[in-house]
């Protein structure tokens, strides 16, 4: 490839410069609101749909925040900080099409709603400027009512990264009741931080530790750990929903997950996060005493203090370590647990080796627990069927990404194997149980007559089309009720009546928005339960279509190709690739198909909408959009040809588009986010087939995650030829084309580090590469300001403009 002008300044950091603006047509796509997202009910009979927010003022994320325990906190609202909320829901009656919008101000913003068994009412938090409310809706009348008061504590809450959080709340088994944690009540102001340390930061290791990766926002001192307990400690109470009485439930603590009330609702399981408060893990990682309460708050039983996973691997080896730790489905209060065979793996009597045993203990607890299984691998989930003699145990094999699902019969403890399929296969995953609760709020597979209902993607070589089985435990037959239509994206989402006479679906094609229609019942065409309208219709110019092509080694690869309005056969456009490579054991599962064709045309919410595909589409590109480059090999060796795969996946796909005549092969443009970032960079620094390239949100040397990287099992010290063969940054002197870097400088990745590509662009500009590094303040893994999305949008248009549209 020819070399390239340096960019006037570009490695001089321009501080104070103001963000950049794209043309007005470009924003307004870039900031297009989401289409409404939708909650069913639990019995399917009512759909709450609610606006999607996921973008905000810079002010919004420039809050103080607090940095413990391995999360971001904001002071003001004693929350995990988050960016997606939902605005202005309604509550749509799937039977007689009836909507009622909830009453609220149509600036409150609403964590994810918690539906009371029955469907009648329905909870969320609403995050306001004073504090996290609890808030109650009549699904009926729309009527809504503060429970709370800005004092429940949002922070130790399950979710991802600072996407979406689910707060620790529930229902009690009557629905008349919500559990959830709020601030001790004088809890006194924040400690403060020594003016003057008392002494240095000290870390001593002897012997052999556990190997963890290197987390963000870790505790570092005594003073963290104040404030984790100041911030994080919550009294667990009890409201009445309709007097709007308060009952407090136990002592004070650091509580990490919902309590969970026994079905005849005289037990509360908890789990309590305990000392030592570990520096290397976050929160999660930490000591955890899994208790159960009686009603009043008093103790009642201790199922297991959980030693931190920080702890010494010996150590691990003989402590059991409950998981999946649940209430038993149609049982008062049994308590059912899976825990690790001692030393990883033991002999039953029969002499057949068990990796997990799936125990039970009834109340009142005080007797020795029952081995209700033993599992050759490791217990991933259990589910209770309606029937209540049954259950389903799937059990995951790490190696060979393989996945069992057994069908468990309890009185006797007879599994049988009704699902045996690969993690990552498309075509043959046999769909997810369809679960209803009980009266007494009891999650379980729903059944009619025997009969159980899985709903799953539906992939084929014509891409997703979306199902719902019936199938039957006992005969292993297996009925087709429903599946996607040719011309629309149909996900089922609900059953509101028996048998699955009626299904509720959310509808889609690349023209339209998802909406919800009930299929079934009484009319021969689906009768539509909302209306949306097209956020960017714009969009509609641009043409998508799923191509096919084949890998030098004979894997089939796809992607979704989009050409600009007006395109005609033979003009030969600029290409931009959009990327993310995933690993696969075998080759014929990483051929399969992985892409929606028929799903709406618009920009994806996270993390690309700053430079989604279509956004390039519009602006005169081709673009080849989730273009597969998978790395298929053993789990523990395949990155050793991870660049020869990558490689060989890049120029299949450019050399397909340039076969059919509609790309230019010497203007083509490689972008990625995270691992497709890391890719990106790779690929320019492997081959010549790229004019530029962007890296979103990356690592370019993976020798500073020893522990593995991605999906990569072995060590540093391990394999130290692939650690240094997949990092950019020892080969950066092979770049010559232009390589464009974006990072949120709060990027709280393990491995995606701002120092990543602050490294990488010292690199460049000490090779005399074509480079520029953009950080951009308060930003994370993804992008969530308004100002951040826009600038991204300008910077990489132009950048793309200038080398791979305008490259002679």
């Amino acid at each position: 490839m020819t070399s390239h002008d340096a960019i006037p300044a570009a490695a001089i950091p321009e501080e104070g410069r103001s963000y950049r603006l794209p043309p007005a047509a470009v924003a307004q796509l870039v900031t297009a609101p989401q289409p409404r997202a939708g909650f069913a009910s639990p019995d399917g009979r009512l759909v709450l749909t609610a606006e999607l927010e996921d973008l905000f003022d810079l002010a919004y994320l420039a809050q103080p925040t607090v940095s413990v325990a391995g999360m971001r906190i904001f002071a003001h609202d004693n929350s995990q900080v988050k960016t997606r909320f939902y605005r202005r829901p309604q509550v749509v009656d799937v039977l007689t099409g009836k909507t009622v919008t909830l009453r609220l101000d149509e600036r409150a913003r609403l964590g994810l709603p918690i539906w009371a068994h029955d469907g009648s009412k329905v909870a969320f938090p609403r995050y306001a400027a004073s504090g996290v409310e609890l808030w109650v809706a009549d699904t009926g009348t729309g009527e809504v009512r503060d429970l709370t008061g800005p004092v429940v504590n949002a922070t130790l809450s399950p979710g991802y990264r600072q996407t979406e959080h689910v707060l620790n709340a529930s229902w009690t088994p009557d629905s008349k009741g919500v559990l959830v944690h709020v601030i001790p009540e004088g809890r006194g102001p924040a400690p403060q931080r020594a003016t003057v340390p008392t002494g240095p930061i000290e870390m001593v290791t002897v012997g052999r530790f556990s190997r963890e990766h290197r987390w963000e926002d870790l505790n570092t001192s005594p003073y963290d750990e104040q404030l984790f307990e100041h911030y994080c400690s919550s009294q667990l109470v009890e409201i009445d929903v309709l007097s709007g009485e308060r009952r407090p439930l136990g002592p004070p603590g650091l509580y990490c997950e919902p309590p969970a009330v026994s079905p005849d609702g005289r037990y509360v399981l908890v789990h309590r996060v305990t000392r030592p408060y570990s520096y290397w893990v976050p929160y999660r990682g930490f000591g955890t005493s899994i208790e159960v309460w009686h009603r009043d708050g008093s103790l009642a039983h201790v199922v297991a203090n959980r030693l931190p996973t920080d702890t010494a691997p010996d150590s691990l080896k003989n402590a059991p370590r409950p998981r999946l730790v649940q209430w038993q489905a149609h049982e008062d209060a049994t308590l059912v647990w899976a825990e690790a065979a001692e030393k990883g793996a033991a002999m039953t009597a029969e002499g057949t080796q068990y990796r997990d045993r799936v125990l039970s203990l009834t109340a009142p607890f005080d007797g020795p627990p029952t081995v209700l299984m033993r599992l050759g691998q490791t217990a991933q989930e259990i589910r209770w069927l309606a029937d209540p003699r049954f259950a389903l145990v799937y059990e995951f094999d790490s190696e060979n990404e393989w996945i069992d699902v057994l069908l468990v019969d309890l009185p006797r403890g007879a599994p049988s194997k009704v699902f045996s399929y690969s993690q990552v296969d498309r075509y043959g995953h046999p769909g997810t149980p369809v679960t209803t609760l009980t009266s007494r709020g009891e999650l379980v597979v729903r059944q009619d007559e025997g009969w159980l209902y899985l709903t799953g993607p539906g992939g084929s070589d014509e891409g997703d089309r979306p199902f719902l089985d019936r199938f039957n435990p006992d005969t292993l037959e297996r009925e087709r009720l429903f599946q996607s239509s040719p011309d629309h994206h149909d996900q089922p989402i609900g059953m509101p009546s028996p048998h699955a006479h009626e299904l509720v679906i959310s509808r889609e094609s690349p023209d339209e928005p998802p909406d919800y229609y009930v299929v079934g019942g009484a009319g021969p065409l689906p009768r539509r339960l909302t209306q949306s309208p097209a956020p960017a219709p714009r969009l509609r110019t641009i043409s998508r279509q799923m191509v096919r092509y084949l890998r030098g080694d004979g894997v089939r690869l796809s992607g979704i190709l989009y050409l600009p309005e007006g395109f005609q056969p033979g003009a030969r456009l600029p290409l931009v690739i959009w990327a993310y490579p995933t690993d696969y054991v075998q080759a014929e599962i990483a051929s399969q198909v992985r892409i929606a064709p028929r799903s709406f045309n618009f920009f994806p919410s996270l993390p690309r909408r700053a430079a989604a595909p279509q956004l390039f589409a519009t602006q005169g590109y081709a673009v080849l959009d989730m273009a597969e480059m998978p790395v298929v090999g053993n789990s523990r060796t395949r990155n050793d040809t991870y660049l020869e795969q990558l490689v060989a996946s890049a120029a299949a796909a450019i050399g397909h588009l340039d076969e059919r005549g509609i790309v230019d092969p010497g203007r083509v443009g490689m972008i990625g986010h995270s691992y497709g970032g890391f890719s990106t960079a790779n690929l320019l620094a492997h081959c010549d087939l790229f004019a530029a390239g962007i890296a979103h949100s990356c690592a370019y040397n993976r020798t500073l995650s020893p522990w593995g990287f991605q999906r990569e099992r072995r060590s540093l010290w391990e394999a130290p030829d692939t650690y240094v063969g997949v990092s950019p940054l020892f080969h950066a002197d092979k770049i010559t084309a232009p390589l464009l870097m974006v990072h949120g400088q709060s990027d709280d990745s393990q491995t995606s580090k701002p120092t990543q590509s602050l490294a990488m662009f010292h690199a460049l500009r000490g090779l005399g590469k074509t480079s520029k590094l953009i950080l951009l303040p308060y930003e994370n893994h993804y992008l969530h300001a308004y100002e951040s999305v826009l600038h991204v949008a300008a910077e990489e248009l132009e950048w793309f403009d200038r080398y791979v549209k305008g490259r002679e």
